[in-house]
């Protein structure tokens, strides 16, 4: 069972202190839910054809798109996915547990 949560702030938001790192992913996707699941790949260090097809029924994929259309505006939407918790915020970040991918995603 995934738990969701969305929140829009109203000031400038930073990741959290213990963020690790400020990665990158090769591609930049148009659909964050697909930056998503790059994202979980990259964590777990294999291709994204290897993360399960099913993860987009884990978590709302059409509440994600329609916040991302609102990318560059502050907001984050947070899930867990079997043992990752997953933040996507405006800016276009995808966190993974403790790794952040910047530039994630464009809407």
């Amino acid at each position: 069972m995934s738990h969701q949560h969305i929140r829009r702030t109203d000031s400038q938001q930073t990741l959290s202190a213990d963020t690790r790192s400020a990665d990158t992913l090769d591609v930049e996707y148009a659909a964050p839910e697909v930056a998503v699941v790059a994202a979980i790949a990259a964590v777990e260090g294999v291709d994204i054809t290897a993360v399960d097809p099913r993860l987009h029924e884990t978590f709302d994929t059409d509440a994600l798109r329609l916040l991302a259309v609102h990318h560059g505006t502050e907001w984050t939407f947070a899930f867990d996915v079997d043992d990752h918790s997953i933040a996507v915020h405006g800016d276009g970040t995808v966190v993974v547990d403790d790794t952040a991918f910047s530039n994630a995603f464009v809407a």
